[in-house]
């Protein structure tokens, strides 16, 4: 048997039980000890951490906010604007003309805002960006 067969055969012991079993069965000083077990911890806290690092949440809140852009910027605007990211809480809006720069800016981008916090509650967009393209 070598020493990795043993080492996998007694990793469940403890050091008390390693001294007990090196006793019983004649195993030298030179025996090599179970590796300490790790902490065990239950698979639901692991799960958040990994979901979290894969911005599925931004995603899904993304999708929901452009299924609603229709409604909320109404039928001109949501032809010519499209909410293209959502990061940290600021929504990138996608414009067709680069004169809807001038007209989005100010009360109408406020009034935006209003409805988006409005609709997804006051964390998920805290901020409008606008974007030419």
């Amino acid at each position: 048997m070598n020493d990795s067969d043993r080492r996998n055969r007694y990793l469940h012991r403890t050091r008390g039980q390693w001294q007990v079993h090196c006793e019983r069965y004649g195993l030298g000083p030179d025996a090599i000890p179970p590796y300490p077990s790790a902490p065990v911890r239950p698979l639901s806290d692991l799960i958040p951490a990994a979901l979290e690092s894969l911005h599925l949440k931004e995603a899904a809140d993304l999708r929901a906010v452009q299924n609603a852009w229709p409604d909320i910027a109404g039928a001109p605007l949501c032809r010519l604007t499209e909410p293209i990211k959502l990061e940290k809480g600021t929504l990138t809006l996608r414009l067709d003309h680069p004169m809807l720069l001038m007209e989005l800016r100010g009360p109408l981008q406020q009034e935006l805002l209003r409805r988006l916090q409005s609709r997804f509650g006051p964390k998920a967009v805290t901020t409008l960006r606008l974007h030419v393209g």
